[in-house]
């Protein structure tokens, strides 16, 4: 009798089995994603090994300090935060130009480079090798980004008339040994975590959180001009607003 008490309080239901199942394959997927991160740890950290003849690959574009600031006595200065905020943009040729549409027509024009902005993240990281004295020269903005759509906090430097741009031979000496095994290992754990079903529960597991509708941002202000105002308007409103201002004459 008490064994069979037992065994009946041992019994899980059908709810029970599958909450345990999503909690085991929450840990699996969150393994497997850890295994993958050292992995790619792994791969990075492989040392580069010189090439027996190095070749050339396009050029590179950077910045440099200009004659008259790398003469002067605050030339090691600058030099050190040109090492911060330095920008390199490469190319197959020396125009470094894009191609873009106008008027119907494709014309190339030349490609903008500038001087890398600090985030308020590294700003704040006490590991930023800026001294208090080479953080005057940097003025708090906020600009947008087209890639998030919405604006971002920059530190931007204020003097950047003190740097030009320098275009040099993108020369290659070195290159990382391919490893097989390592390569393979990536791969099949990349197959069992790039299923739609696992991506999910990954990004609302691992990453901490899920894009949802209700999560849109909404306008503070938003416009009260324009097709898109006037298109929200039901003909029921329209027939209201024109029965009021008919009140009001009379």
């Amino acid at each position: 009798m008490e064994d069979d008490f037992l065994l009946h309080f041992r019994l899980r239901d059908k709810r029970s089995k599958i909450r345990i199942a999503k909690k085991d394959l929450e840990k699996q997927i969150r393994k497997n994603f850890n295994a993958r991160e050292d992995l790619y740890s792994k791969k990075r950290n492989i040392a580069l090994l010189p090439l027996e003849k190095p070749y050339q690959k396009g050029f590179v574009r950077f910045f440099v300090l200009r004659d008259d600031v790398l003469y002067s006595k605050d030339a090691d200065f600058f030099q050190d935060i040109l090492k911060v905020i330095n920008t390199y943009m490469y190319s197959e040729n020396r125009k470094f130009q894009k191609t873009i549409r106008k008027y119907g027509k494709k014309i190339k024009i030349d490609k903008p480079q500038r001087i890398h902005g600090i985030d308020v993240r590294t700003w704040l990281d006490p590991k930023l090798e800026l001294t208090d004295r080479q953080r005057l020269y940097f003025r708090k903005v906020s600009e947008y980004c087209p890639m998030d759509r919405q604006m971002r906090t920059l530190y931007q430097f204020v003097e950047p008339w003190r740097f030009r741009l320098q275009i040099k031979p993108h020369i290659i000496t070195h290159y990382k040994p391919v490893i097989g095994e390592l390569e393979s290992e990536i791969a099949e754990i990349s197959n069992y975590l790039d299923q739609h079903k696992r991506q999910g529960i990954a990004i609302k597991k691992v990453f901490g959180g899920n894009y949802s509708w209700k999560s849109k941002k909404e306008y503070t202000n938003p416009p009260l001009q324009g097709k898109q105002f006037f298109q929200k308007q039901s003909a029921l409103q329209i027939a209201e607003n024109y029965l009021n201002d008919c009140s009001i004459e009379h």
